[in-house]
Order: C-alpha cells, then structure tokens, then sequence
C-alpha cells in the first residue's frame, strides 16, 4: 500500500524509511478511527481508550502493539534490518524526494488559521526548513499520501483527514510553541509525525498537560515509553530494540567480530 499510495501522487523517487515510518503512523491512525462510532469521531480520550482497548492493530502486515493501559505503549516490537549493498561503481545514487510544496485534489496542507467543515484536522510540527528539512518533507510526505488515499474512499465515517504542517526548523522550542499552539486550537484532533527525539521531548510535557494524542512520533528514545504516557503512542520499536536486533543480525548472520557505531553525542 506504501508504494501505491506514494506513487499515485508522483512521490515515487520520494521512497524513504521516514516516509514510511510516516505512512504506517498514518495508517495506524485510520484504523483506529474506524473503530470509533460516529458520534465519537471527535473525542480524543475515546480515541486514546480504543487503541488501549484494542491492543494490537494490523497496519500493511505489521503488528503495532501491544498497547497496554497503564504499562505500555510501545507500538512495534519489530525491527525491519536493511543491508545496503555497495554497487562496482563508486558512485551510489540515493533518490530523495524535494522540498517542494504541494497539494492532493481532494486535500492538502492546511494553513495555520484554516479549517474545513467535516475534516478531521491533525497537527504536526516538523523541520521544513534547514539543514535537517528533507527528513521533515519526507514525514510529510508519507502521512499525506495515506490521508489522501483514505480521502479518496471517502475518509472515515463521512470526514476527510487533513493536516496541518509547522515548520519548527528541528529547534526544541519551536516545536514546544507549535505544540503549545495546536493544544489551544479546538479544531486540532491529534499531534502526528512530531520528528526528533530532544525536539519531541520538549512536546510531551505540553501534550500530556492538554491530553492531546501525540501518535507516531519520530524517536525511539526511552522516555517515550517509559514512564508510560497514556497520550504517547508510538508506532516504532525503541532505539534498545533496534540496536538489540541489528547486533544480534550481524552476530547470526555476517563474519564480522568487530563493530563500530557512530552515533550523535547530544540530546537528539
């Protein structure tokens, strides 16, 4: 469904982890959504009880859970390890898509300020500008293109699905002023596709504070998980499980006895 949905809206040479990551966060959305009555489209803490009540959700294959009240929400328990393989050229291509803007026919990013009747309105603060803007343009990406395939089936329970996208420049208080402002804005169902870890930390507290779901943030970090947050639901496995799981690949599966990890020394 992943690459259909990029496909259908030209985003093909766009394929990426985060884009991905982004599209099942999305998709883990809507099929929370569609087992919400109609009446309760709206209600962020019936929607919070129904991932808790239903556990485990099946999202393109993938298992996203368990989502236990009071104990866990860690979203996947599963690693997907990818090797990449070095090509006899010395030149490798990765394709990536552009920063620029654009729009779906049947919706698209909605401005600060602007809202439609019968669209469900998710808000997400991600880095569009700066060093860092391809990885904010790629979550982007992704939650569109499940929203606008969903759109294209006439949403869920007669609502589209918009979001509503601010730039924060991967700045810690910058996402904490675009939280604190989606908090304050009564059209705003849900926070999705929050990227980084010292960036996401700084949301948290504003989310809990407001009991506004943060759904699929992009970190693995511990405190995500742990102490659990009833508002803080993941899709991801945690950094542990991945570094678990790529050491215990290339122990069962590679000849290499030494690894090296680089990774950033700071609070990202």
């Amino acid at each position: 469904g992943f690459r259909a949905a990029m496909a259908a809206e030209g985003l093909g040479l766009g394929l990426s982890w985060l884009s991905f990551e982004a599209y099942i966060g999305a998709r883990f959305t809507i099929a929370a959504l569609e087992r919400l009555q109609e009446a309760q489209i709206r209600d962020t803490q019936v929607f919070i009880q129904t991932v808790f009540n239903s556990s485990v959700f099946m999202v393109d294959d993938l298992a996203l859970g368990p989502f236990l009240s009071g104990q866990c929400s860690q979203g996947s328990r599963s690693v997907l390890v990818t090797q990449l393989q070095i090509p006899s050229s010395p030149t490798l291509l990765l394709a990536s898509s552009s920063a620029s803007t654009y729009t779906f026919p049947s919706f698209g990013c909605l401005s600060n300020g602007s809202s439609l009747p019968f669209f469900l309105v998710f808000g997400q603060s991600a880095p569009l500008t700066g060093q860092i803007a391809l990885a904010g343009v790629q979550l982007r990406d992704g939650i569109l293109a499940a929203f606008h395939a969903q759109n294209l089936l006439g949403g869920v329970s007669g609502h589209k699905l918009a979001v509503r996208v601010v730039d924060d420049g991967y700045v810690p208080a910058n996402m904490a002023a675009n939280t604190a402002a989606f908090a304050a804005d009564n059209t705003i169902s849900a926070l999705i596709g929050f990227y980084g870890t010292g960036t996401t930390q700084a949301a948290l507290p504003i989310a809990v504070n407001a009991s506004l779901p943060l759904l699929a943030p992009y970190t693995g970090a511990d405190w995500m998980r742990t102490p659990f947050q009833r508002v803080a639901l993941n899709v991801r496995a945690g950094y542990a499980d991945e570094v678990y799981a790529l050491m215990n690949y290339l122990t069962t599966n590679t000849p290499y006895t030494r690894v090296a990890i680089f990774y950033q020394n700071d609070s990202f």
